[in-house]
């Protein structure tokens, strides 16, 4: 039987090797939840919806999906204005975003209507010019969002008349985003670390035998 002072420093050094895991584990990113849909840190509450130039477009959100129609007024209603609407999160965490998009249009081209998303003011186009309102367009997107990062789907209307465009949005998806290879890395060296030392803990706690 292992003498009583042995056992207890092979217990302490488990003990240590559990906590020292999960702080690997954590600064890996390992332990960060994901989020279905728009729920959570994500969840409709935590959006906000803005128009510019003060248009009119709109914004009804779910869980689901999101569907954003663009500024649009009639031609004796107001002068041609150019509208953003936008509906904007800023994130809390490093984010591997995915969405369905569906776009259509009821202007005469989709030049006058362009969707697509806005990453600390740095706007991406999604949807195609030059299509006419019997075109559909529609596609998958998925990005990965720095925490801190504010981050929008973007409508915009370039004279918010003579139609407005719809964007419906579904396949909603936020999970954390996958640690880089040397974070893997970290954690399986620093497993390495840990072995060896209480291996070595070990050797130096066992009892010398006296001949005799």
């Amino acid at each position: 039987m292992k003498p009583l002072t042995l056992r207890m420093a092979q217990a302490t050094q488990a003990a240590r090797a559990t906590q020292a895991i999960s702080v690997l584990a954590l600064a890996a990113g390992l332990s960060t939840p994901a989020f279905a849909a728009l729920t959570g840190d994500y969840g409709t509450g935590h959006w906000t919806t803005t128009n510019t130039a003060g248009g009119n477009g709109s914004v009804v959100a779910t869980p689901d999906s999101v569907e954003m129609t663009s500024s649009d007024f009639s031609l004796v209603d107001a002068l041609p204005v150019e509208s953003w609407l936008s509906h904007a999160i800023t994130v809390t965490q490093d984010t591997q975003l995915s969405f369905d998009w569906h776009y259509r249009t009821d202007d005469m081209s989709s030049s006058f209507d362009v969707f697509g998303y806005t990453i600390n003011g740095v706007f991406t186009q999604l949807s195609r010019d030059g299509l006419s309102f019997l075109d559909l367009q529609s596609g998958r997107q998925s990005l990965t969002v720095s925490a801190g990062s504010t981050f929008a789907w973007s409508l915009r209307s370039l004279d918010s008349e003579g139609g407005a465009a719809v964007v419906t949005l579904d396949g909603l998806s936020a999970v954390a985003a996958v640690p880089e290879p040397s974070s893997y890395a970290l954690i399986v060296a620093g497993l390495g670390w840990l072995g060896w030392r209480s291996r070595r803990v070990g050797r130096r706690e066992e009892p010398v035998e006296k001949a005799g």
